[in-house]
């Protein structure tokens, strides 16, 4: 600071004026500091907004989505909103999106043209509408990738009523719990599908203990239940949904007998399975053991080519009783076919007697049957006899694996269904051919490798003659596991993962009412 030389300057200005030249000096000091720290350091982008983050960060259908809805509104946004979109997020809504185009492959192509076909599908005004059947794989593979599919813990319990009763009792507690606190408590924690409880031992008896303290409420429940009961026109008990209404107490009561029962039923159902696989692979690998899986299908509905409309009133079924033949040299598929109505234990039998005398003159001297558990068809006093009988007349080894109520589905309902396609192909082909009955089917089916067995009621009439009145083999309702040997010897086990017990039979003759029977002890 420069001042006029005839002017006199004061200590305590000239102290100030050196003081603001010292700061200026640091000030210029500390810029040019700055200014290489800034050098040195990498350039920063700007932040994205929150907006923009999230939108980064969506699933690329969504973005689609929300471009199309932007697009349909593009003409009631505010002015400017389009260029700020496009600037903040980069997308232009004043772009066409055209649809995408995908190759179709010759497969797709070629199942739509045989489904469009007049002679294979028809628009239907009736509920029941199907088309022909493809093979799985393909069907799957050509699923749309818009349709969702399920996973195996979707599907829930099954169907039996031994699953079926306790999932209905406990699916009512869960919806108890909104009225009730002493039974929200008690099952709030547990899973939804009772089977996932049931399978471990510990949470089950923990849950029953809960339970048990219910016995004191004073609430009335009212449930459904599947029964078996007795109905009009129906010789053995029918399957009836019945509503009823009971104290708490015997609710659960009830309820926890079924879980018992369930909790049972559900360590029996993998031994079950591990005993067929076995007797699968063991006929497989031995030249003289065959192994047989067999079920009653749903009846065939016999409709005519060009139905005349009051035919619709008048349905004729026929009868199947499919499976699969497992052994080393030759594996086969079959199916027994006939027009009598009837499924007890000695049709079952006439039904296979042919392809037995068939797999027994080849050798096979070992044979196992793999079953679901019906007492009125295969796991009865009637099917025990002639295990027995056939076993000593032919000397072979007979086994018969009960899979558990209800979860015996398999190869033999596969094979069901692809007779039923068959018998409509042969309806649908040849429109001018009367089908009569099972036989006039079967002499039209070529080109098959499913292996087809006739009987009639004559073959039945002559089994049942050899069929003596029997009383009821004790414990049979329990057995899953039955083995009939060469030597008249027969065993049986409930659950196939346990030591076999020997039953000893004895038929005899009592000449005074000439009636037979049957007694049975353990041993």
């Amino acid at each position: 600071m420069k001042l006029p030389k005839n002017k006199k300057v004061f200590p305590k200005e000239q102290a100030y004026a050196n003081g603001i030249k010292l700061k200026r000096i640091q000030l210029r000091t500390l810029t040019k500091e700055l200014e290489k720290l800034h050098a040195s350091q990498p350039l920063t982008l700007a932040r994205d907004s929150p907006s923009k983050v999230v939108f980064d960060n969506v699933s690329s259908n969504a973005k689609q989505r929300t471009v199309l809805r932007l697009k349909d509104k593009i003409k009631s946004l505010p002015r400017g909103t389009s260029t700020q979109i496009r600037k903040k997020f980069g997308i232009n809504l004043s772009k066409k999106i055209l649809p995408k185009t995908t190759s179709r492959s010759s497969i797709q192509t070629e199942i739509e043209t045989f489904l469009c076909r007049d002679d294979i599908t028809k628009l239907c005004p009736d509920k029941r509408k199907k088309i022909d059947d493809i093979d799985y794989v393909t069907f799957t593979r050509c699923v749309p990738s818009y349709i969702q599919k399920s996973n195996n813990d979707s599907w829930g319990t099954c169907l039996c009523m031994t699953c079926l009763n306790p999932q209905l009792k406990y699916e009512k507690l869960h919806q108890l719990k909104r009225k009730y606190a002493c039974i929200k408590v008690i099952v709030d924690s547990t899973p939804i599908d009772l089977y996932d409880l049931a399978k471990d031992e510990m949470k089950i008896n923990e849950f029953k203990d809960n339970l048990a303290e219910l016995d004191t409420e004073d609430i009335l429940v009212t449930f459904c239940e599947w029964q078996k009961l007795k109905a009009v026109n129906f010789t053995a008990p029918v399957s009836t949904k019945v509503s009823m209404s009971i104290s708490m107490k015997e609710f659960i009561k009830k309820f926890i007998i079924e879980v018992d029962v369930l909790t049972q039923h559900i360590r029996r159902m993998p031994e079950q399975f591990r005993a067929a696989k076995a007797a699968k692979e063991q006929a497989k690998e031995n030249t003289q053991v065959a192994k047989i899986q067999l079920d009653w299908s749903e009846n065939y509905n016999l409709k005519q080519a060009r139905e005349e409309k009051g035919a619709y009133y008048y349905e004729q079924h026929i009868f199947i009783q499919s499976g699969f033949v497992w052994s080393k040299n030759n594996s086969f598929s079959f199916g027994s076919i006939s027009d009598d109505i009837c499924r007890m234990a000695e049709v079952a039998w006439a039904a296979i007697e042919d392809l037995l005398n068939e797999l027994i003159e080849k050798n096979n001297i070992n044979i196992n049957f793999i079953s679901d558990s019906p007492v009125s068809q295969y796991r009865n006093k009637t099917m025990i006899f002639l295990m027995e009988k056939l076993a000593i007349d032919r000397h072979i080894d007979i086994k018969w694996i009960f899979l558990e109520s209800g979860h015996g589905k398999g190869v033999a309902d596969a094979v069901g269904a692809a007779v039923k396609h068959k018998f409509d192909v042969v309806v649908a082909v040849n429109p001018d051919n009367t089908s009569e009955n099972a036989l006039s089917l079967i002499n039209v089916i070529k080109n098959t490798d499913i292996k087809f067995f006739l009987y009639d009621t004559t073959n039945i009439a002559s089994l049942k003659k050899r069929i003596p009145n029997l009383r009821t083999v004790k414990g049979t309702a329990s057995f899953h596991e039955m083995l009939a040997t060469k030597d008249g010897k027969f065993y049986a086990k409930t659950v196939s993962n346990e030591k076999e017990k020997l039953v000893q039979l004895n038929f005899q003759l009592i000449t005074t009412f000439r009636r037979f029977f049957v007694l049975s002890y353990e041993i």
